[in-house]
């Protein structure tokens, strides 16, 4: 198993041990809960230039704000 895969399983059982607990919603499955996350946290990367704006509007510290928000709200219980 490639090492991406191994560390992509530890996560997808750490969201999942949280879920057990309350702590992390269980309204999706963990590893929908990681791709999720994965997206969002990538998601500056791949943006269609039409979008440049946003990249240049805000800075990385309040790019990666945003990021934490949006996780925060797609776990919340």
């Amino acid at each position: 198993m490639p090492a991406a895969w191994a560390a992509n399983d530890a996560k997808i059982a750490a969201i999942a041990a949280a879920q057990a607990t309350g702590r992390v919603t269980d309204a999706m499955p963990a590893s929908v809960l990681l791709g999720l996350m994965l997206t969002i946290a990538t998601s500056w990367v791949d943006l269609p230039p039409e979008f440049a704006s946003l990249e240049r509007d805000f800075t990385t510290a309040e790019r990666r704000g945003f990021v934490i928000e949006a996780v925060r709200r797609l776990i919340a219980v």
